[in-house]
C-alpha cells in the first residue's frame, strides 16, 4: 500500500475505455481497486432507506479498518472505509 501511483505524464500503456482513453498502472492499479471495493462493499448496506449491518459485516469493516495504516498508504481508495465508518457511527452502529 506504500507504492505510489506512476507518473501520468509517463505511462508506458494507455487503454481505450469507450473512447476514453485510461492509463494502465499496473501493480498500483490492482492493488487501489482492492482497497477501494472493500471499503465500498461495507458502505452499500449503510445508505439505503434502512441501512443494516449483521455482526458479521461489521466484523468484515473492522477488520478492514484495523489492517490498513492509513498514514503510509497512497491510495483514496481508502476514503470509502472512512465513509462506512463514519456512516455506521452516526446510525449508532459500533
Amino acid at each position: 500500500m506504500l507504492m505510489l501511483r506512476p507518473d501520468w505524464r509517463h505511462v508506458e500503456v494507455w487503454r481505450d475505455q469507450k473512447s476514453y482513453m485510461k492509463p494502465h498502472w499496473g501493480a498500483h492499479w490492482e492493488i487501489w481497486h482492492l482497497t477501494r471495493e472493500a471499503g465500498e462493499a461495507a458502505l452499500i448496506p449503510l445508505i439505503g432507506e434502512e441501512p443494516t449491518m449483521t455482526p458479521d459485516m461489521k466484523r468484515l469493516l473492522h477488520q478492514i479498518i484495523s489492517r490498513i495504516d492509513y498514514l503510509h498508504n497512497s491510495s483514496c481508495g481508502t476514503l470509502s472505509h472512512l465513509a462506512a465508518r463514519w456512516k455506521a457511527r452516526h446510525q449508532g452502529m459500533k
